[in-house]
């Protein structure tokens, strides 16, 4: 009788827990953005409300988050982890981010560089300005604006483009900037004519992406064999945020090493793998015209691999 009662009590607990639990909307993990570097007058405006803070390297940025840069001043942000999606907001800028469904930018003033490397599956990264909205997939681009008038110039790959009504909707007809071209849309107007990018804002928008210390990550990354791991973090984690000065170079010269000690050991096993293949291939060569031999070495071959396959992959 005593462990009947025990029972009801405790299902009676669960269903409690679990009515309570089902009460409460689901909320997705909010996503984050991180500010990779800063130089210059940069101030940020949380989106509670509170007063201005100095921007700084490592911060993380939150829905509604109001960035304002100075004459000269800019400030680079990453859209995930590993730094391949990067947002330059240029000097003399106001930018406020949004993470509600695609729309990750909005840019109110100024100019922006976005450098986009690794998005979801079926995701747009669209930025929003006075005039028009626009969005790409793996693109370089840059968005200029001064509320009245927005320029829309495209390096690599295409992005689309719609003007903004007076009532604040979106237009239904859609727009292509190519690779190399660039459009000017004014406010409550559809984008006009495609022209191409003159040269010297061509060569100083370039410039100004490989420049910086983001991109010049994603640059060597993508110039990395694949397999290797990068030499160096690529966003601060919370122990090097929180680290001094001193405590934070010995943790990254740790992890640099690591790193190093990890690439040459993955290096190495690379070498053994072309080795045993050039190796295999002379045997079959030779023993071409014998059939048992040629069974025999292809057996040793794949096993040889196969190893060096779950090496490589521990």
């Amino acid at each position: 009788m005593r462990r009947c009662g025990v029972r009801k009590c405790l299902l009676f607990a669960v269903c409690f827990v679990s009515a309570a639990y089902l009460s409460f909307p689901a909320q997705a993990a909010e996503e984050s953005v991180n500010v990779i570097s800063c130089a210059g007058e940069v101030k940020l405006i949380p989106s509670t409300g509170m007063e201005a803070v100095v921007c700084r390297g490592g911060m993380r940025l939150e829905e509604g988050s109001r960035i304002i840069t100075g004459k000269g001043s800019y400030v680079e942000i990453a859209f995930d982890r590993t730094g391949r999606n990067i947002v330059k907001i240029k000097e003399n800028s106001e930018v406020v981010v949004k993470l509600d469904g695609s729309e990750k930018i909005e840019l109110i003033d100024g100019e922006i560089l976005a450098m986009l490397r690794k998005l979801k599956r079926r995701e747009a990264f669209r930025v929003r300005t006075p005039c028009a909205t626009c969005g790409a997939r793996g693109t370089d681009w840059s968005t200029k604006t001064d509320g009245k008038v927005t320029d829309i110039a495209v390096l690599s790959g295409k992005v689309f483009v719609r003007g903004i009504k007076v009532d604040g909707s979106v237009m239904e007809k859609e727009f292509w900037v190519k690779k190399g071209f660039e459009r000017r849309i004014k406010r409550f107007e559809h984008p006009g004519a495609m022209e191409k990018i003159s040269e010297a804002r061509l060569s100083a928008i370039e410039k100004d992406i490989k420049g910086l210390p983001g991109t010049k990550r994603v640059l060597r990354r993508e110039q990395r064999p694949s397999g290797v791991p990068a030499i160096a973090p690529d966003l601060p984690d919370r122990k090097v945020i929180k680290a001094g000065p001193r405590e934070k170079r010995e943790i990254i010269a740790e992890k640099r090493e690591k790193a190093t000690e990890r690439m040459e050991k993955i290096m190495g096993r690379q070498e053994r793998m072309e080795k045993t293949i050039e190796r295999s291939d002379a045997i079959r060569e030779r023993t071409k015209d014998n059939v048992l031999e040629r069974r025999a070495y292809e057996d040793l071959r794949r096993r040889r691999l196969r190893r060096l396959r779950d090496d490589t992959a521990n």
